[in-house]
C-alpha cells in the first residue's frame, strides 16, 4: 500500500480535540483553499460540504486518485517541486492548508516562503504539527527508547521534528506572524507511542506532566504574512527593469499593497476578537442571571432555616416533646420485632400513621373519606402490600420490571398466533442508514428485524461509504435474506442521504426508523401493527430504553401520549418511529441540512400535516450508549442541536405562528415564544378572606410585572381584620364584597362578572411570582386558539414543586397531581394537561368563560380538553 493511503479518516466535527475538526472550523465556510497533503481526502470533504472550493497538490498518485472526487483541481507532484507560479499563474487563495505536512518535508521553509505569493490580501496559512515534546517521546528517551512507527508522532516518513519554539521560529523566519495557538491534548499514555507507566516513578511522572507543553499532542497554528512586498517580487517584481523597480510609482504600488494586505489581516483580527468577546458578554451574563438567582433561593433558605430553628427550640423545649421522646425510647424496639422494615405489617402501621395525622390535622371525616377511596382501588390496595422499591434506583427497578414483563416462549407464541390473526397487516419496511458501525453492533440490529413475531416486514439498508473492516461483509451475507434489500453508496454522503437510499428501496405501507447499532424488541412491530389495528394513524412512536457498554438494558423512558407543545420543546419521540411512507415522499423525506436532527425534522413536517399520531405505551427500542453518541451523552452531538433549532424555526414559518425560538436550560431543549397580543387587558381575580399579610406580598409582586395592562379584582370573602380592609381601602384595584360560605369557584365566577378584560388571570391570595415576565409568558399560550386554559407551574418557597398538573383516571376516580421530579427534563418543558389544580395560576380566555357560563361551583378544579 502506497504512503498516502494509510492516511485515511471520518471528519467528525463534534470531536473538538482533534487536529481535522479545528482545521475545518479554522477555515471557515464558501473560502477558497489549496490543501497541500490531503492525502485520501478526507478534509478535503469536509471541506467542500461547508462550501469551500479546495485545490489539492498530492505527492501520492493513489491518494490523489482518491481525494480528487472531492476538489476542483488537483495537481500531483511534491510541493517542494512545483513551480507554483507557474502552476496557479494569477490564481489566488483564502487559506492555504497544510495538515500535518510541514514535517515530511526536506525544506519546509523553502515552501513555506513560496505561498506567499498564492495567498489573497487577507489570506493565511493553517498548519497542523505534532509535538515531539510531547510526554510519551520524554519517557520514552528518558528509558532510552526511539522507535518510529507506522502513524503518529513518530511517523517514520517525518523528515522534521517540531517543538513550540521551533514552530515559532520557522514561522517568524519565512515571514509570517501567528496569530493564533490551538492545541490537541492527549495524555501520554493513551498515544500510539508504547510507554509502560509502571517503569516510572511517581515524581518523575509528575515531573514531566508538569512541562508546559507535556500533554500537547499537536499544534494548531494560524499565521499571516507579515511583508507582502517581498512576495510579490516573486511573481511579478523581477518583470521590471532596475530602473522601473526603483520608480516612485512602482514603490507606491508596493506600499499600498501591503497596507490592503495588513488591513485584511487587521480586519479577520478583529472579527475573530469580536465574536470571542460576544461569546465571553453571553457567558458573563448568564454567570451574573443564576448568581443573583442563586443568591435568592439562599436568601429564601436561609429565612427558612432560620424560622424553623426556632420553631424547633421552642418544641424541643416543651414537656411535652420531652415526654414523648422517653416513650419513643421504650417503643421503638418491639415495633421492629413486629414490623420490620419493608414489611406489609410495617406499610400498614405507617398508613395507619398517616390516618391519625389526617385526622389531627384535617378533621376525621377527612380521614375517613381517604381510607374509603383507597381502598376503591384493588391494584393500589394491592400494590400496598408489596415491599418498597423507593430504596432502589431506576435502572434497578427497571431490571426488575423487566424481568417481570420479559417475553418468554409461551408469549411469544401467543404474541405470533395473535399476530396472523390481525385483520389489518400493512408491511412495515425498516430503514437504516449505515456508516462503520462496529459488524457485531450491526448483526445485533438486524437479528433484532429478524426476530419481528410479526412477520410481514422489509428491511432496507443504505450503506454509506463504509471504510470499517467487516461491514460490508456483514451485509453481504445477510442480503441472501429475500426481505432485506441493501444499497451501497458509491462515496459518502451523510445520514439523511442514506436514509433516502435506504427509504428509496422501501415499498411497505408504513416506514420504521432504526440506527445500526440500536435494536426493537421482538414485539415491536406486532405492537405497532395492533395499534393500527385501532385506528390507522399516520404516526406511531413508542417508548424507549438504552443499552449500558456492559449490556444491561438501562435509562427506560416511558414518554406521555401525543403533546404538540412537548415536541416544540424537544424532540421526546425520537424512537421507535413508524410513520405513513405516503407522507413521507409527501414532505421530501429527510433533509440533508438538517442532519444530526433529520428525525426531528421529519417529525415536525409530517406532524405539520396530521394529527393522528398514536403512542405505544410500551418499551420497543433499545439505543447502544456508544462513546461519542447521543445515547450515552446528551452533550456528545452539539451540532445537532443546532440543526433541531433550525428545524423549529423553519416550522414555525410553516405553520404561520409568530414567534421565535430560544434554546432551554440545557441542551436538547428549547423553548416557543410566541408574541404577545398588543394591549390585551389582563382581569386578576384574587378571592381573599383576611391574612393581610399574604395579599400584600401577592399584590407587591402583581405590581412588579413587566406587563402593565392588567386590572386587579380582590373578592373580600367576609374579612374581619381592619389590617385587611385598610390594605383594600389603600390600594389601587377594585374589591368586591360577598359574605357567603367560601367556595372558590362561585367566587371566581363573582369576580368574572366584574372583569373588562379579554383574560381573566385567577390568583390565589398566597401566591408570589418569581419571574417579572410571566404574565407575557402566560398569555404566549393564552391567545393561541386551540388553548382554554394555561398553569404554571406552583413551588413551595423550598423551590419544590406543589403543582404541575393533574392527572386524571388513576383508579377510575382518582385524580393525581403530576410530579415529574425533572423526569428526563420535562420540567422545563410545555405540555397538555387534562386538568390544572384550582391553586395554582390559571389564565382562560374571556370568551371561554363565558362560554361555558363560569367556572362551575359545584366542583373544585377547572378542567380543559
Amino acid at each position: 500500500m502506497s504512503d498516502g493511503l494509510k492516511y485515511q479518516a471520518h471528519v467528525d466535527l463534534s470531536r473538538k480535540n482533534n487536529s481535522h475538526t479545528q482545521l475545518v472550523v479554522l477555515t471557515g465556510r464558501d473560502k477558497k483553499v489549496l490543501e497541500v497533503g490531503p492525502a485520501t481526502g478526507y478534509i478535503t470533504r469536509a471541506l467542500s460540504e461547508r462550501g469551500c472550493r479546495v485545490s489539492c497538490i498530492e505527492s501520492d498518485p493513489d491518494a490523489a486518485a482518491v481525494a480528487s472526487s472531492f476538489c476542483e483541481r488537483m495537481i500531483v507532484g511534491n510541493i517542494e517541486e512545483v513551480d507554483l507560479s507557474a502552476t496557479f499563474e494569477e490564481d489566488r487563495f483564502d487559506v492555504v492548508m497544510f495538515g500535518d505536512v510541514l514535517e515530511h518535508l526536506l525544506d519546509p521553509e523553502t515552501v513555506l516562503r513560496k505561498v506567499h505569493l498564492l495567498l489573497n490580501p487577507g489570506g493565511y496559512v493553517l498548519a497542523s504539527i505534532p509535538n515531539i515534546a510531547h510526554a510519551s517521546i520524554v519517557l520514552n528517551l528518558i528509558a532510552g527508547e526511539f522507535q518510529y512507527t507506522d502513524l503518529g508522532l513518530l511517523d517514520k516518513t517525518h523528515l522534521r521534528l517540531f517543538t513550540r519554539s521551533s514552530v515559532e521560529k520557522l514561522f517568524r523566519e519565512t515571514g509570517y506572524r501567528i496569530t493564533l495557538w490551538r492545541r490537541i491534548l492527549l495524555d501520554p499514555f493513551e498515544t500510539e507511542v508504547a510507554v509502560n507507566k509502571e517503569s516510572y516513578p511517581a515524581h518523575i511522572l509528575d515531573a514531566i506532566r508538569q512541562g508546559p507543553e507535556s500533554s500537547t499532542y499537536q499544534f494548531i497554528v494560524k499565521a499571516y504574512p507579515v511583508n507582502r512586498r517581498s512576495n510579490h517580487s516573486l511573481n511579478g517584481r523581477q518583470h521590471f527593469s532596475s530602473d522601473q523597480r526603483n520608480s516612485p510609482v512602482v514603490g507606491a504600488l508596493w506600499q499600498t499593497q501591503e497596507i490592503i494586505s495588513r488591513l485584511g489581516e487587521a480586519e479577520a483580527a478583529l472579527t475573530e476578537r469580536e465574536s470571542t468577546i460576544t461569546a465571553v458578554r453571553r457567558q458573563l451574563r448568564e454567570e451574573e442571571q443564576e448568581t443573583a438567582r442563586l443568591a435568592g433561593v439562599v436568601a429564601n433558605h436561609e429565612a427558612t432555616i432560620g424560622a424553623l430553628s426556632g420553631e424547633l427550640s421552642t418544641i424541643q423545649g416543651s414537656i411535652g416533646y420531652q415526654l414523648l421522646l422517653r416513650g419513643r425510647r421504650l417503643i421503638r424496639p418491639p415495633i421492629r420485632w413486629v414490623a420490620p422494615a419493608a414489611s406489609r405489617r410495617r406499610r400498614a402501621l405507617l398508613a395507619a400513621r398517616h390516618g391519625l395525622k389526617t385526622a389531627l390535622s384535617r378533621g376525621g371525616r377527612r380521614a375517613l373519606r381517604k381510607a374509603v377511596r383507597f381502598w376503591e382501588w384493588p391494584d393500589v390496595a394491592r400494590n400496598f402490600s408489596r415491599g418498597s422499591l423507593s430504596s432502589l434506583d431506576v435502572d434497578a427497578r427497571y431490571e426488575i420490571w423487566l424481568r417481570d414483563n420479559a417475553i418468554t416462549e409461551a408469549k411469544a407464541r401467543g404474541i405470533k398466533k395473535a399476530a396472523a390473526g390481525l385483520n389489518y397487516r400493512p408491511r412495515i419496511s425498516i430503514v437504516v442508514p449505515v456508516y462503520n458501525p462496529e459488524p457485531s453492533w450491526l448483526r445485533d440490529a438486524i437479528d433484532s428485524v429478524r426476530g419481528q413475531l410479526y412477520d410481514n416486514w422489509q428491511l432496507c439498508i443504505a450503506d454509506d461509504a463504509s471504510t470499517k473492516p467487516g461491514v460490508r461483509e456483514l451485509l453481504i451475507e445477510y442480503e441472501q435474506d429475500a426481505r432485506i434489500n441493501v444499497v451501497y453508496q458509491g462515496k459518502n454522503q451523510g445520514i439523511s442521504a442514506a436514509s433516502n437510499a435506504a427509504l428509496a428501496l422501501a415499498d411497505g405501507e408504513y416506514v420504521g426508523l432504526l440506527d445500526h447499532d440500536d435494536e426493537l424488541t421482538p414485539d415491536a412491530l406486532y405492537e405497532v401493527v395492533k395499534l393500527l389495528n385501532e385506528r390507522q394513524y399516520d404516526f406511531i412512536y413508542s417508548d424507549e430504553d438504552k443499552r449500558d457498554p456492559s449490556g444491561r438494558r438501562v435509562a427506560p423512558f416511558f414518554k406521555p401520549d401525543w403533546s404538540p407543545d412537548l415536541e416544540y420543546s424537544s424532540n421526546y419521540v425520537t424512537h421507535f418511529s413508524v410513520y405513513r411512507r405516503k407522507l413521507v415522499q409527501e414532505v421530501g423525506g429527510f433533509r440533508k441540512e438538517f442532519d444530526g436532527s433529520q428525525d426531528y425534522d421529519l417529525a415536525l413536517r409530517v406532524t405539520e400535516r396530521t394529527h393522528d399520531v398514536g403512542h405505544v405505551r410500551k418499551v420497543l427500542y433499545t439505543w447502544r450508549m456508544v462513546p461519542g453518541s447521543a445515547a450515552a451523552s446528551s452533550e456528545a452531538k452539539p451540532y445537532a442541536y443546532e440543526a433541531a433549532k433550525k428545524a423549529l424555526t423553519e416550522s414555525l414559518e410553516r405553520r404561520g405562528v409568530d414567534g421565535w425560538v430560544e434554546e432551554g436550560k440545557t441542551m436538547g431543549w428549547y423553548r416557543i415564544r410566541y408574541r404577545v397580543p398588543a394591549q390585551a387587558l389582563v382581569s386578576t381575580i384574587i378571592p381573599t378572606r383576611d391574612r393581610a399579610d399574604l395579599l400584600a406580598r401577592c399584590l407587591a409582586k402583581l405590581r412588579k410585572s413587566s406587563y402593565k395592562q392588567i386590572e386587579i379584582i380582590v373578592v373580600d370573602n367576609g374579612s374581619v381584620e381592619e389590617a385587611t380592609r385598610a390594605l383594600l381601602r389603600s390600594q389601587d384595584l377594585t374589591v368586591v364584597r360577598d359574605d357567603g360560605d367560601f367556595n372558590f369557584s362561585r367566587l371566581i365566577n363573582i369576580g368574572a362578572n366584574s372583569a373588562k378584560g379579554d383574560y381573566l388571570l385567577l390568583l390565589n391570595n398566597d401566591i408570589e411570582a418569581i419571574n417579572e415576565d410571566w404574565i407575557e409568558a402566560m398569555l404566549e399560550h393564552a391567545q393561541r386558539p386551540e388553548v382554554g386554559v394555561v398553569g404554571a407551574r406552583l413551588l413551595y418557597p423550598s423551590g419544590r414543586p406543589q403543582h404541575e398538573g393533574v392527572a386524571l383516571g388513576i383508579g377510575g376516580t382518582f385524580a393525581g397531581h403530576v410530579d415529574w421530579r425533572n423526569y428526563l427534563g420535562f420540567m422545563r418543558s410545555f405540555t397538555i394537561m387534562r386538568a390544572l389544580p384550582e391553586a395554582t395560576i390559571t389564565l382562560p380566555r374571556m370568551k371561554s368563560a363565558r362560554a361555558s357560563d363560569g367556572v362551575t361551583s359545584r366542583i373544585r378544579t377547572i378542567v380543559t380538553r
